[in-house]
């Protein structure tokens, strides 16, 4: 923690949890990819899942999505049964799924229409978003004349539009380059500490996950193997990503991410 910061931990908020994960398997054929997870998240925190490829992260995020059913276990959202893909979720891919052949107001407004505004009201809504992910003036532009960190805000302006309980992404900013990679994702918790929507986010880069965290949640072979809390206050700036606090958490945590993995190939 930073000198004068104060924690802010909203894993220890009361009541029902927003999201829950209870007892959740997943197997396709004889490969079981994870066994028995149990997971709480509360309203208005940043999750981040990390770990090494195939260990299941973004299996956990579709199957959070409704993308398709767990083979054990059930997911809740707000104390609802997750059976497939329903508006108190959005979700944010890796590759860019703006529409081509729409405009950036055309694709903010196009989750607006699902909510079924009327268009007077979603016009008004889609500015106001535009304005939020610093693409005013733009407005007319079409994903061929944005560059690929402008493309992201529209993808993250369409997932806001439908104002999700749950906000799913799944390595948003890893094809960026790492100037508007950390640009984005300063940017994006700007937006996020506006809204404190509910937040589960994929990653391999342990910096970018302490960074935007609350918590963090480590997945080894079949199952979560470790918690992290993170202590730095928010508004979080370019200050904590290079502390030297942040970055010795960033050691600790891929270290102890690689001896899990040689005791899995092991055996011990």
């Amino acid at each position: 923690m930073l000198a004068g910061e104060r924690i802010v931990d909203r894993t220890q908020q009361s009541g029902m949890p927003k999201l829950s994960v209870d007892g959740v398997s997943m197997a396709f054929g004889d490969h079981t990819v994870f066994k028995g997870i149990d997971l709480d998240v509360q309203a208005g925190e940043f999750l981040c899942l990390i770990g090494s490829s195939g260990c299941g992260k973004t299996t956990l995020l579709n199957l959070i999505a409704g993308f398709m059913p767990p083979t054990e276990g059930e997911i809740k959202v707000s104390g609802r049964v997750v059976h497939g893909p329903g508006p108190d979720r959005a979700m944010v891919f890796q590759d860019d799924a703006v529409f081509p052949w729409y405009t950036v107001l055309q694709n903010i407004e196009y989750g607006l229409k699902i909510r079924k505004l009327p268009k007077d009201e979603r016009r008004t809504q889609a500015r106001e978003l535009t304005e939020l992910v610093g693409l005013g003036g733009r407005e007319d532009y079409y994903p061929a004349q944005l560059s690929g960190g402008m493309r992201k805000r529209v993808d993250v302006a369409r997932a806001l539009s439908v104002q999700p309980e749950v906000l799913l992404m799944d390595e948003p900013f890893a094809a960026l380059d790492a100037i508007t990679k950390a640009r984005m994702q300063e940017e994006f918790l700007r937006m996020w500490e506006n809204r404190e929507t509910t937040v589960v986010f994929v990653t391999h880069d342990i910096e970018e996950a302490l960074f935007l965290g609350d918590r963090l949640i480590l997945m080894g072979e079949n199952s979560i193997v470790r918690e992290t809390k993170v202590p730095f206050e928010r508004p979080r700036t370019e200050e904590v990503r290079t502390s030297p606090e942040l970055q010795g958490m960033r050691r600790e945590v891929i270290e102890y991410n690689r001896s899990v993995t040689r005791d899995g190939e092991t055996g011990t």
